[in-house]
């Protein structure tokens, strides 16, 4: 079982691209932590096998890629960002499929995880669909040689003009379920999950449940 570190930098849902929360990458690159648990949507889009998401995104994706030579480095993919592995190599990478991940920390059994898990059938099917390596390679091709990346040019607009900065007015009893959810499969203590950028805490029958700030709507990590 890993165990996370009490003073491990945990950063989620940064939704870092080259215009917007800019102050991820000297954050990342002046921390003293040691350990680093990313938790996913990290960048606005990055798609491992789409060519122009990683060139937008090189500068971050080198510096992260530096600091893992010298620092444990966690990434829980995202909704925004996965097929990572091609992209960074010495970090440990872990896709939705084998979220959420079970660690020690403080002690306690706690399980770590970006938090697309358990959509509707619909959404997993979505999400199925767009996380498919031959999917990814196929649209790349397309999108890359025939249409001068027009699909990911559109794609980028729509996220810099999309709202992400939201209250989910009943987040307790969602977080509530959820718990109930994990706790069909997994024998834990807390979790801890990023995706909904609420920034709450709650406790239920002595499971602690956490939802992280997203660093895109603080400019801060916790």
């Amino acid at each position: 079982m890993i165990n996370i570190k009490d003073n491990a930098l945990f950063i989620s849902d940064a939704h870092y691209n080259i215009s917007n929360r800019v102050e991820l990458y000297s954050i990342l690159k002046t921390t003293q932590a040691q350990q680093i648990i990313l938790f996913g949507d990290i960048f606005d889009l990055l798609f491992g096998y789409i060519s122009y998401s990683i060139k937008i995104n090189q500068k971050l994706i080198e510096l992260i890629n530096s600091l893992s030579s010298i620092k444990d480095i966690i990434y829980l993919e995202g909704n925004h960002d996965y097929n990572l592995k091609n992209i960074f190599p010495k970090i440990r990478v872990y896709t939705i499929h084998q979220q959420p991940l079970l660690v020690k920390y403080k002690n306690k059994k706690t399980l770590l995880a970006h938090g697309d898990i358990f959509g509707d059938k619909k959404y997993k099917s979505f999400t199925i669909f767009f996380r498919n390596r031959g999917i990814n390679i196929l649209l790349n091709i397309i999108d890359n040689i025939f249409l001068n990346n027009l699909i990911m040019k559109k794609l980028i607009l729509k996220m810099n003009s999309k709202k992400i900065c939201t209250t989910i007015n009943n987040f307790e009893s969602i977080a509530k379920h959820r718990v109930e959810l994990y706790k069909q499969k997994f024998d834990f203590e807390v979790i801890i999950e990023g995706h909904f950028h609420q920034d709450k805490k709650y406790t239920f029958d002595k499971i602690e449940y956490i939802n992280l700030p997203a660093f895109a709507c603080n400019i801060r990590p916790r």
